[in-house]
């Protein structure tokens, strides 16, 4: 079954691919691409299978960088910034591939995505994040503001597998703010 569930509605995946396209056109926005794979790489030790990817592809590290990945079942995984990214956007060295938040696929309505893209394209997303000198970045966790969060939450967006409020307090903890696509 490659569906998501959106309003109580089931998506195939080719539905959902052309919902976040048309989103994608509407908001047009001018600093980002949308990047299309429907030949993704598999990882071997994944015990689902990849049909389609879709990266939010930015111009520069200002601004945001998203991933999303389609499964065979309908299940959608979300992957928020790199960790070179971050620290390219911190003027740091970085070589790591991981993701800065994130979750493996599992099933999320479509209106959760949609408003999650929308208040990245708003440039409402955030980075806090930790540096040690000499060793670079320590941590880094995508971020919004507590009403944000709490709204996602209540329309089944999985907000603590990848987001962390932009009001909590940590004495080292940093905070990068990134800009509307």
């Amino acid at each position: 079954m490659d569906s998501v569930h959106s309003f109580g509605i089931s998506l195939s995946n080719k539905e959902l691919i052309k919902q976040i396209e048309l989103w994608f056109r509407k908001r047009n926005p001018k600093h980002v691409k949308m990047l299309r794979n429907d030949q993704p790489s598999q990882d071997p030790d994944d015990d689902y299978q990849v049909v389609f990817e879709i990266v939010f592809e930015p111009h520069d590290s200002r601004r945001a960088r998203i991933e999303l990945w389609l499964t065979e079942s309908g299940n959608i995984g979300l992957g928020i910034e790199q960790r070179r990214r971050v620290a390219r956007a911190l003027d740091l060295q970085s070589t790591s591939p991981r993701f800065a938040g994130g979750f493996e696929p599992m099933k999320v309505p479509y209106q959760a995505i949609e408003k999650f893209l929308d208040l990245v394209a708003d440039g409402r997303l955030a980075m806090r994040y930790v540096v040690v000198p000499l060793f670079g970045i320590l941590y880094s966790m995508p971020s919004l503001q507590l009403a944000e969060i709490e709204n996602l939450k209540e329309i089944g967006f999985p907000v603590s597998d990848c987001l962390m409020t932009a009001e909590s307090p940590h004495v080292l903890t940093k905070t990068l703010r990134y800009e509307p696509w």
